[in-house]
């Protein structure tokens, strides 16, 4: 592990979290998550396989889309400002090997909220002899972390996916009980009994 990720997960563990590092490992490249809640590895390419390039459709479609099912949304390519359904809401920072990302607030259609996420990286490569890219499950809730492959060559950009579902209806207001409302009556009656013995 290199030393940035063992500071950070010291950092996190010093917050009261847990960092666990989850692995995806591929032909001749390793690929490392580390977040809170941990994440899982989702998928590693296969040699030969199609790139995640976060188009579902088209003569060499992203397979990430293929593998999670129906529902499965782009948000975010990190080499490309307008893709997705939240352009530059993920960040990547030392994109040569490893590094931190981030992940800004998802912004979601009203009454909907984003779930599934899945966080893959690419780097470049001869994908025909190494798995060029991995891909993680994250918890909604994951808003940073870091990464790190022991393959030779620098990130090309990385894809968060998610699926749009109906958020839950907001917390109906708490009713005030019928012994409240007769209680609220009865002393606004006493009080108008007290004006009306005072005016006479």
């Amino acid at each position: 592990m290199r030393l940035k990720n063992v500071v950070l997960a010291m950092a996190f563990a010093a917050m009261g979290g847990s960092a666990m590092a989850a692995t995806c490992v591929g032909t001749k490249q390793t690929f490392t998550l580390t977040t809170v809640p941990d994440g899982s590895c989702f998928a590693v390419a296969d040699l030969g396989a199609n790139n995640i390039s976060g188009n579902p459709f088209g003569k060499n479609p992203d397979p990430i889309f293929g593998l999670a099912g129906l529902g499965l949304l782009l948000i975010d390519k990190s080499d490309d400002g307008t893709s997705g359904h939240n352009p530059a809401a993920l960040k990547i920072a030392n994109s040569g090997t490893g590094g931190e990302f981030s992940i800004a607030k998802l912004i979601a259609p009203t009454n909907k909220m984003w779930t599934d996420l899945i966080l893959a990286f690419k780097t470049g490569g001869n994908f025909k002899k190494i798995s060029v890219w991995a891909a993680f499950s994250i918890d909604n809730s994951v808003m940073e972390g870091s990464w790190f492959t022991t393959g030779k060559n620098a990130l090309s950009h990385a894809n968060l996916y998610g699926r749009l579902v109906d958020a839950p209806p907001p917390p109906s207001p708490v009713p005030v009980p019928a012994a409240g409302l007769l209680l609220a009556g009865g002393l606004g009656l006493l009080g108008f009994l007290r004006r009306r013995r005072h005016a006479a």
